[in-house]
């Protein structure tokens, strides 16, 4: 079976209020947890009103450990260049011991540039900043004294308290091959997110491979975007057109990294960048019966993918409509995977 989880990018897309899109978020979560998905996977944006509603997933996941008991809570990502670095340590063990041990470190450099500018950073620091911040949560979280004198950050001898139940696993999401290589190469989880289409993916796993990471063992995860339904004709009369509204949202601020994946092809004068985005050449999306997303999802598992992280919650539908999708995954996607 496909081990996988759910993902979720808070958006209101003017169409349901914060608090509502908060509390169906944990819903969808608890119910994930009972369906027997591995973990919850939420998205850290800052300075959107209808997009990415959530500028902080520590906070968010802290509440998610109390209504779950086994769920690991792994952020889809921490933004980590924009925390305090000794503050995101001590907030990240105090989850993992909260939660009995299930806080993943799961960061990114970030990619939107006012989110950088509002805050008086300049985005062009951050894989640098990145860098020099998962040195520094691996040093926090060994027990001992943390001296660091960096190019960003300094500390000079302190203790983070309270240390983690355990040392928590570390999750890089990055779309650019030097990051991947430089995560392969320090023993992290590599979130490979250009690897939407199948030509990318398995590119980005022969870097792993070629720096160190024995893909048979490791956990390799992949992302889409994705609605089952019962039929054919509800997939694509329902899960399209929520999926244009949220690359839609995305696109706005997002365009550092749309640009990139769209670089890697070559597009028809006035093609719609948006449906692009859910081709073959791709693949940020799929929808269809579960026959259909297995067929679409098959050849990334024998490409070396071994963990899914969905996003199901999309285009603001109905909390109903999205768990339906869940559970069509759980229960007649993952176990043919």
């Amino acid at each position: 079976m496909l081990r996988s989880g759910i993902f979720h990018l808070f958006e209101t897309l003017k169409m349901k209020s914060v608090k509502q899109v908060y509390d169906e978020a944990v819903e969808e979560c608890v119910y994930a947890e009972k369906l027997g998905y591995e973990a919850a996977h939420p998205a850290e944006h800052h300075f959107s009103e209808h997009y990415g509603i959530m500028p902080r997933t520590e906070i968010f996941l802290a509440y998610l450990a109390a209504k779950t008991t086994k769920l690991k809570l792994a952020p889809q990502v921490i933004v980590s260049p924009l925390a305090n670095p000794v503050r995101l340590a001590e907030d990240c063990a105090m989850i993992d011991v909260l939660s009995g041990g299930r806080f993943v470190f799961s960061c990114g450099a970030g990619y939107r540039g006012y989110e950088f500018a509002k805050l008086g950073l300049d985005i062009d620091t951050n894989r640098e900043r990145l860098k020099e911040i998962c040195e520094m949560m691996e040093n926090a979280w060994s027990g001992k004294p943390i001296t660091h004198k960096g190019k960003y950050y300094e500390i000079n001898d302190a203790i983070v308290v309270p240390q983690p139940l355990h040392k928590p696993d570390i999750w890089v999401t990055t779309a650019t091959p030097d990051s991947i290589k430089w995560g392969a190469q320090k023993g992290y989880t590599v979130v490979a997110t250009a690897g939407f289409s199948l030509k990318a993916f398995q590119r980005d796993i022969k870097v792993l491979q070629d720096n160190g990471v024995n893909t048979k063992k490791a956990t390799v995860p992949f992302f889409k975007w994705i609605y089952v339904a019962d039929t054919e004709k509800e997939a694509q009369e329902v899960g399209r057109p929520a999926f244009i509204k949220t690359i839609s949202a995305f696109m706005v601020g997002g365009e550092r990294l749309v640009e990139g994946l769209l670089k890697s092809i070559q597009m028809a004068e006035g093609e719609d960048k948006m449906r692009r985005l859910s081709g073959e050449d791709i693949g940020a999306f799929v929808c269809g019966t579960p026959d259909r997303i297995v067929q679409e999802l098959k050849p990334f598992v024998e490409s070396g993918g071994n963990y899914f992280i969905g996003g199901f919650n999309i285009g603001a539908l109905p909390t109903e409509k999205i768990k339906r999708s869940m559970e069509l995954f759980a229960k007649e996607v993952a176990p043919r995977l």
